[in-house]
């Protein structure tokens, strides 16, 4: 799929989960989302799945959401790493899953080329989440995804 949303409604092979809109009936006939991934891809996944059982996903240029609460995680090293680290877990996960060819070896690719660009080797944050983003992308292929090693970032507060 091309980058940015469609310009009108339109059939499209994944939605973004920030308004993801789905019947229950639907949703418990694929099995709802994967436990085994946590934090990103899970809307591609289920979309995914969906299209596979139910029918198609449509993108409805009209349609509006408002976010009324909440906010973002801080902007620390750790919170990037923690985030990176399931990112590159669940893409692999999630493309293997799916057989999308050569998934492993596109996502160790990105890693490596993120971790070496210029951009990270000046920047402490950029480092510490694009070395974890490597890590997630090994760790996912190390047990084949299958969502049972634990995340090395976790944020334990009092």
């Amino acid at each position: 799929m091309r980058w940015g949303a469609p310009t009108q409604d339109s059939e499209v092979p994944v939605l973004s989960g920030a308004a993801l809109f789905v019947r229950k009936t639907a949703f418990d006939q694929v099995g709802g989302f994967d436990d085994n991934i946590f934090l990103y891809h899970e809307d591609d996944d289920i979309t995914l799945r969906l299209g596979q059982q139910v029918g198609a996903a449509w993108f409805i240029s009209e349609a509006q959401v408002m976010h009324q609460g909440g906010h973002s995680s801080g902007r620390s090293g750790a919170v990037a790493a923690l985030k990176a680290w399931h990112m590159g877990r669940s893409l692999v996960y999630t493309t293997t899953k799916h057989r999308i060819q050569s998934a492993y070896r596109r996502a160790l690719w990105s890693a490596l080329k993120q971790l070496l660009s210029p951009a990270t080797i000046m920047s402490k944050r950029k480092f510490y989440k694009n070395r974890a983003f490597l890590q997630g992308v090994l760790s996912a292929h190390d047990d084949q995804g299958s969502g049972h090693q634990p995340c090395p970032y976790a944020i334990i507060r009092p």
